[in-house]
């Protein structure tokens, strides 16, 4: 797959998309059975060794699923509806997946940055610049080093990012919020 190229087709680029996201959600559910068989066998003989490749490797399942989830909407609305299930929330759904970890014994897990996808890079809204906001790490699920809360009492927050591009071209960007 890595080595196909779309050459522009749309339908092609699509499916590829398609292929490379259901590759993602095998391997979440590889590691995720992995990870409930190890921990069927510690609590079965409780040996110790056990119990930590279970949490190692639903650890390794939540990061395929964050990988599912960013390839998938790069070709998709969250939440979508799917004809056999109603609507499926794949972000809300990471919590359940974190949830595994913490029924395994493991502690909150901090996932890492998601690599940049296709249409870019990804900038973490905890390395911008923030106005009437802050950076808080309260919560589970976040990307890089935490999560920008915003003032809701502030007539106007903002992230603003300086960013050198592959191209040595210096960018700003500033994403504002208005109540």
């Amino acid at each position: 797959m890595e080595k196909m190229k779309h050459n522009g087709d749309k339908e092609l680029r699509l499916t590829m998309g398609d292929i490379q996201s259901i590759s993602y959600m095998g391997k979440y559910y590889a590691h995720k059975i992995r990870g409930a068989a190890e921990l069927a066998v510690f609590r079965e003989n409780k040996d110790k060794s056990r119990k930590k490749r279970s949490i190692v490797e639903l650890q390794k399942a939540a990061q395929y699923w964050r990988l599912y989830v960013s390839s998938a909407m790069e070709r998709y609305t969250n939440p979508i509806w799917m004809n056999r299930v109603g609507h499926s929330d794949w972000r809300g759904y990471m919590k359940e997946v974190l949830l595994d970890i913490k029924i395994a014994g493991g502690k909150e897990t901090k996932m890492a940055s998601l690599p940049a996808t296709s249409g870019g890079e990804i900038l973490e809204a905890e390395e911008a610049i923030i106005t009437n906001g802050n950076t808080s790490t309260e919560a589970t699920g976040f990307t890089g080093n935490g999560f920008v809360e915003f003032d809701s009492k502030a007539k106007t927050s903002a992230a603003t990012w300086n960013y050198q591009g592959s191209r040595r071209r210096t960018l700003h960007l500033r994403i504002s919020l208005c109540p």
